[in-house]
């Protein structure tokens, strides 16, 4: 018989230890995510303990459109870039930071100075029915694609053939070398498991959730998929349009995990307390282009543009950006490798920039850092449909736009040359290694996007 005395201790230290349990599960739950650069608003996890049991094993994710057919992977909107994340996986994952990172893929190489690719597959990927990924199956998934009227048409016109080597590899043909040809092997994936598929269902992906109902302008409920391999973290994911006219109600009930924010809803979700807030990077931002061959001329200029303050000082929206290819891309990137430069031989800068005010803030800024270094500027405003990047006279064009836009062919041509049989999950590094090294282009900012996601929560690697 035990006594009373021991039966006391046993019940204080399995109290204790359920206390220690339920103090490790919430500090876990509060500091989820802590080093993630994106993450530029902190709630409140506690706000959402509160979740009832089937809500936590629920995911909901709000987009800002409705579901317009049963294929959502075709149209490149948020929908499909969930799909993409949860359910169609790519060969290749591009996140947002242009760190690549092999999927359906297990290599990916780039030949014949860009012109040439060829694919591997991981030979341990299967779609959600069990059917084996195979050369064939991503050689359908594809030529159905170029087939279709879709938003990646653009991307795949660059494609001049692709050829099943054997059953695991395929050989991609380009018309043409160009940096953004990496991105052909980030969409969809998807698996037509009969002729009548494109009329009677969605498709199959490889992906942790596979589709279990889609119901066109309402809503897509995903289930796990079996064939994954590790069992997904929720029972199911809901992907649902947000009705922004009701926002103060559903973010009291807390009905979504994630959607889609502007700045001017941001403070009201800051209010509520119960939401992080992740800012992404978008494709668009803000360059200097340059137009001189004095490289000592062109890094100091780049040295006066460099870091937050001035990014601060002369645009409203966005983020400063680090590196070329990509706002947040880690070391090595454009800053981290610009040398210092010199205007001792420089009397005079011209600028070229559009009437936007976020233009004529980079050039008063810059104007009057180079005139505090004995330097003379003048600046030819115009409209931005009356010059292309590839053709101007000043010194520095201050350009608004895509990073391919100020890419020339003889930039791309240099890029696989001096990188021959590059591996793709190599591929951004050695991009920005290079556009650095050649300095014809300085990054300013990129355009954001902002996300609400309920604090504590698992945001299933939606913005790793």
């Amino acid at each position: 018989m035990i006594s009373g005395k021991k039966r006391k201790i046993r019940i204080i230290a399995a109290v204790s230890a359920v206390i220690l349990l339920i103090a490790a599960g919430v500090i876990a739950f509060v500091f989820a995510d802590l080093s993630n650069e994106h993450l530029i608003y902190r709630g409140n996890a506690f706000k959402v303990l509160s979740l009832d049991s089937d809500r936590r094993k629920a995911f909901r994710i709000g987009v800002s459109s409705s579901i317009p057919d049963i294929h959502p992977y075709n149209h490149g909107d948020e929908t499909a870039e969930v799909l993409k994340k949860l359910v169609y996986e790519p060969l290749l994952d591009i996140n947002n930071d242009c760190d690549a990172k092999y999927c359906l893929a297990k290599e990916i190489v780039f030949e014949k100075n860009g012109e040439q690719a060829t694919v591997r597959l991981n030979e341990d990927k299967t779609f959600s029915d069990g059917t084996k990924l195979t050369a064939d199956l991503v050689y359908n998934s594809y030529q159905w694609f170029i087939k279709q009227e879709t938003a990646y048409n653009d991307l795949l016109s660059v494609i001049k053939e692709i050829k099943v080597v054997d059953e695991n590899t395929l050989s991609f043909a380009f018309y043409y070398a160009n940096i953004d040809n990496i991105k052909v092997f980030n969409i969809p994936v998807i698996y037509m498991f009969d002729d009548k598929s494109f009329y009677g269902s969605t498709a199959l992906g490889t992906g942790r959730y596979a589709v279990d109902t889609l119901t066109v302008y309402s809503e897509i409920v995903l289930k796990r998929n079996d064939e994954y391999g590790r069992k997904a973290k929720y029972k199911k994911v809901v992907i649902q349009a947000f009705d922004y006219g009701n926002l103060d109600s559903l973010l009291d009930a807390k009905d979504f995990d994630v959607f889609v924010i502007t700045n001017k809803i941001a403070d009201k979700v800051k209010e509520n307390g119960a939401y992080n807030i992740y800012e992404m990077g978008k494709e668009t931002g803000w360059y200097l282009e340059y137009n001189t061959e004095n490289q000592d001329a062109r890094k100091a200029v780049a040295n006066l543009a460099e870091g937050k303050k001035f990014f601060e000082a002369t645009q409203d929206f966005g983020v400063y950006s680090k590196g070329i290819v990509s706002a947040y891309i880690k070391k090595p990137n454009y800053y981290s490798l610009l040398e210092k430069g010199n205007l001792k031989d420089t009397k005079s800068i011209s600028f070229l920039h559009n009437y936007e005010a976020e233009a004529n803030g980079i050039y008063r800024n810059l104007a009057a850092a180079l005139k505090e270094e004995g330097v003379e500027t003048s600046e030819n405003p115009m409209d931005i449909y009356e010059y292309h990047p590839d053709e101007f006279e000043e010194d520095v064009l201050i350009y608004y736009g895509k990073l391919t836009e100020v890419v020339d062919d003889e930039d791309n041509k240099s890029f696989f040359k001096n990188n021959s049989d590059l591996d793709a999950e190599e591929y951004y590094e050695a991009l920005e290694k290079h556009l650095a090294s050649q300095n014809k282009i300085t990054p300013l900012s990129k355009d954001t996007t902002w996300y609400a996601s309920l604090a504590g929560r698992n945001n299933l690697d939606l913005f790793d």
